[in-house]
């Protein structure tokens, strides 16, 4: 196993432009860890990287031999801020689009209530017109009847008056006991 230890050293040298592995320290705490041990069981029962366990609660181990991690956050978070420009566009857009809708429907919904106010106004008119009309045909029907009355009391004083006109006439005939009944008519 120091063998194994010691070649790592090496090759960390060797890919790091003669860095030394200064965290030694940190290799001798971890090495215990149950992710290492079976990692180390699994290369050596199978002899390959491949033969990876599921270590602890269900979490894989980690894997190894990745060496451009940072290129590939980078990649990663270019893509997602790429991403959530898009998805600010478009959110931009649809609350755009969202507010012309809003903006239609209410002008719509102002337009109906000017013409709702219009027809309620063109049916007051008409009621109120209606109305008029029925006070001016009542106001003919009083004069008509007034004028009627006053034909019939015109003609009945017509006739009154001929037959005073008669009994005037008459008087010459009547007694002259009756005669100044007659007269006072």
């Amino acid at each position: 196993m120091q063998d194994m230890a010691f070649q790592t050293l090496e090759a960390f040298k060797v890919q790091h432009n003669d860095k030394c592995f200064n965290l030694s320290h940190c290799y001798r705490v971890i090495k215990d860890e149950e992710k290492f041990k079976a990692r180390y069981a699994a290369l050596k029962a199978r002899g390959g990287k491949k033969a990876m366990k599921d270590v602890g609660k269900g979490e894989p181990a980690r894997p190894w031999g990745k060496t451009n991690f940072k290129k590939e956050d980078k990649r990663d978070a270019a893509t997602n801020a790429l991403i959530a420009s898009v998805d600010g566009m478009t959110n931009k857009k649809d609350s755009r689009e969202e507010e012309r809708w809003r903006f239609k429907a209410e002008q719509m919904d102002a337009f109906m209530e000017i013409q709702r106010r219009r027809l309620d106004l063109d049916a007051e008119k008409q009621a109120k017109m209606f109305e008029l009309e029925a006070e001016k045909q009542a106001k003919m029907l009083e004069i008509e009847a007034a004028n009627a009355k006053t034909k019939a009391k015109e003609v009945a004083l017509a006739s009154m008056m001929t037959g005073m006109e008669i009994m005037k006439v008459d008087l010459n005939i009547v007694s002259p006991r009756k005669r100044p009944w007659f007269e006072k008519m």
